[in-house]
């Protein structure tokens, strides 16, 4: 994924955030997948991570979440 992020005074930094490749075979339902990514986004945010960081728990749920049949990661 790429992340762009600026300051107030309008400088801009881009970066590259890898994400684990789920094979087709694991997949089973993408349902809830970008519900997911938002949660936990947000969640790390709020405790106080970067938005790189957040950017990296969004993408882990989000690839357990589809691994799953219904929106669930137990």
């Amino acid at each position: 994924m790429i992340v762009a992020t600026a300051t107030l005074d309008g400088d801009v930094q881009i970066e590259h955030v890898p994400c684990e490749k789920i094979p087709k075979d694991q997949i089973v339902d993408t349902n809830g997948a970008g519900d997911s990514f938002v949660g936990a986004f947000f969640a790390s945010i709020i405790q106080g991570h970067s938005v790189v960081e957040a950017t990296r728990s969004g993408a882990r749920l989000a690839g357990i979440v589809i691994q799953k049949s219904g929106c669930t990661f137990e």
